[in-house]
This record gives C-alpha cells, sequence and structure tokens, in this order.
C-alpha cells in the first residue's frame, strides 16, 4: 500500500471511530442523570440540554437581582403579562404565553428565542409558573 493509503485507513478506521465514540459518550453523560445540579437550578430546567441551563441561569440571576414585583402586571389570565424594563426607565416589554411557543418583545428573546429575564421574573415573583409556558417550549 502507498503512503496516502495507509494514511486513509487509519483515519478511517482507526481515528475517526474513536473520536465518534468518545463524542457519543459525552454527549451521553451530558444528558445522563449523572450530572452534578447545584440548589440553584430549578428543578423545572434540569432536564434540558445543558447549554440551554447556563442561558436560563444567567437570565434567571438577572430576574432576581434587576426586578422587583411591582415592575410586573398580568394583562390576561397568566398568558399576557406586562413587564417593565429594568434598563430604561418608563420602556416595557410584553410576555405572551398564549400561542404554541411562548414569546417576549425584548431584544434578547427576539434575537435568540430563548427565555428572557422578563419570563424569569415573572416566574421568580410568582405571577406565573414554569408549566403556564406552552408544553412545545418547556
Amino acid at each position: 500500500m502507498n503512503s496516502m493509503t495507509t494514511t486513509l485507513d487509519r483515519l478511517i478506521f482507526g481515528i475517526f471511530p474513536a473520536m465518534v465514540g468518545r463524542y457519543a459518550d459525552e454527549q451521553l453523560e451530558s444528558h445522563s442523570g449523572s450530572i452534578d445540579y447545584t440548589s440553584e437550578v430549578p428543578s423545572y430546567i434540569r432536564n434540558t440540554p445543558p447549554y440551554f441551563i447556563r442561558e436560563c441561569m444567567v437570565r434567571l440571576k438577572s430576574a432576581v437581582l434587576d426586578f422587583s414585583p411591582e415592575m410586573i402586571s398580568v394583562i390576561e389570565d397568566r398568558k399576557l403579562l406586562k413587564v417593565e424594563s429594568s434598563v430604561s426607565e418608563g420602556h416595557h416589554y410584553y410576555l405572551d404565553l398564549t400561542g404554541e411557543l411562548p414569546k417576549c418583545t425584548c431584544p434578547f428573546w427576539l434575537t435568540r428565542e430563548l427565555p428572557c429575564k422578563h419570563l424569569f421574573a415573572s416566574i421568580h415573583f410568582e405571577f406565573i409558573s414554569w408549566n403556564d409556558v406552552p408544553v412545545q417550549f418547556r
């Protein structure tokens, strides 16, 4: 065999399968029950992908620090909320849980389509619960 064929054989039958196996093992471990959660991670997001948990925890911490119950008002029974901006006085965002997927009018949600601090503030101050969020999103 020439050296090119030998190199390809090593890659295809040796290195790549080992890499794929390690990747599969890491993915399985990251989604298994063996993840060590701290008490900070709410139970309702514990069985979600790690990147989702990380994003949610950043927004949840901001929600707890930057908001108060007076900044949130329910417009429609646990489905439409008005949340004052924690940054721009007099500005507010709407959190809408009426459709198949939740949405907020804040820039973070509009660009990332991930739960924002307005959602977590509404949950933290018990205006809504995670169960009020449409099931397709949970």
